[in-house]
């Protein structure tokens, strides 16, 4: 794991800056707001008249534009600096160059995958796609784990260099609006209610990456104990058929106690969420099988799933997982370091507050 060092720039939510602007700036977007955009005999339009009329779409716009340009930026950077490693670690190896030292620490350490790899990968894929020919999915169900292999080895080997050299990310995250998110009583919630921060997260249970990052949710929990809540909303992508189905199922294991234990059980199967394995699920976690099944058929329960689909929406959400951290964006698969430093600064913002006079 890198150390990362993240430094943020606040916005509220009229985008207005709470750090101190220099005089210069002030006066330049004051002169641009004036900027005359339209005139006609008896008036004119100035460019802070028509920008207000569609602010809400160019808060999206400016925060969309700031994440893609973090996210390209630092995508960059990674491999930049990884190969940076990688060559620094093969000159004090005494390796020809990566190219020897990938061979060295990844190829030459690969194996086939085992029998019951194979099994459980063909389990999983024949759920996805009932109508698939074993024969005919096995090799490439095979060079996908020896691929996930191949991945797992180099991340283990960047790991491992990161560390022994002291690697340190000072890239900042990008200034973003900070919103307010609502939240209902219905929603589901994990943690103190006064904690000094709140994760509310957008996430439905087919993606990949919402699996992925309740590792990283586990993590803030153990790194930041009794200061971080996380409320969670629905948001069923499109092209994921069975991710409302599966939010249906979470709500009605909630209405007998067990939101969470559901909700970590379809995150971990989420490549198989057909109706028998739901209703393997519920019969693992002990619920009543009759009162669940009568939930999971009452749609009055995709009401609240809609309104937010909605809030989303409203706020700009256009993939899963995507995370409000008191009100500030983060979308997609985050490094770990940048939810710790963010949750970090919140954390020492509230402390702050407190301690004011």
């Amino acid at each position: 794991m890198y150390r990362y060092a993240v430094m943020v720039g606040m916005w509220s939510m009229g985008c207005a800056p709470t750090t101190p602007v220099a005089p210069a700036q002030n006066e330049s977007a004051a002169s641009m707001a004036q900027e005359v955009l339209a005139t006609w005999n008896g008036g004119e339009i100035l460019r802070e008249q028509v920008e207000s009329d569609v602010a809400e779409q160019l808060r999206k716009l400016d925060a969309e534009y700031r994440m893609q340009r973090y996210e390209l930026v630092h995508k960059a950077l990674v491999n930049r600096l990884d190969r940076a490693l990688m060559g620094q670690a093969a000159k004090d190896r005494g390796l020809a160059g990566r190219s020897e030292l990938i061979r060295q620490e990844v190829n030459d350490r690969l194996s086939e995958p085992t029998a019951d790899d194979v099994e459980a990968a063909w389990l999983a894929h024949k759920a996805k796609y009932p109508r698939a020919d074993r024969e005919t999915a096995e090799p490439r169900l095979r060079e996908e784990l020896r691929e996930s292999q191949r991945q797992a080895l180099r991340d283990s080997l960047l790991a491992e260099l990161r560390a022994d050299y002291t690697a340190d990310i000072q890239q900042r995250y990008p200034e973003m609006p900070r919103v307010q998110v609502s939240v209902s009583d219905d929603d589901p919630t994990m943690g103190p209610e006064d904690a000094p921060v709140t994760i509310v997260e957008f996430g439905e249970f087919e993606c990949f990456y919402c699996f992925k990052a309740r590792d990283d949710i586990d993590a803030l929990f153990e790194a930041f104990p009794g200061q971080v809540r996380l409320v969670f909303k629905d948001f069923p992508l499109t092209g994921h058929k069975r991710a409302r189905i599966g939010a249906r199922a979470a709500h009605c294991a909630g209405q007998q106690g067990r939101y969470w234990d559901m909700f970590n059980l379809l995150l971990e199967n989420h490549s198989r969420l057909g109706r028998d394995a739901l209703v393997d699920f519920s019969t693992e976690l002990g619920l009543d099988l009759g009162t669940w099944e009568a939930c999971l058929e009452d749609r009055s329960l995709d009401q609240g799933i809609d309104d937010d689909l909605a809030l989303g929406r409203r706020l700009g959400v256009a993939g899963t997982p995507t995370f409000f951290i008191n009100g500030i964006m983060v979308q997609g698969d985050q490094d770990f370091d940048v939810l710790h430093g963010l949750v970090s600064k919140e954390i020492q913002l509230a402390s702050s507050a407190q301690a004011a006079p």
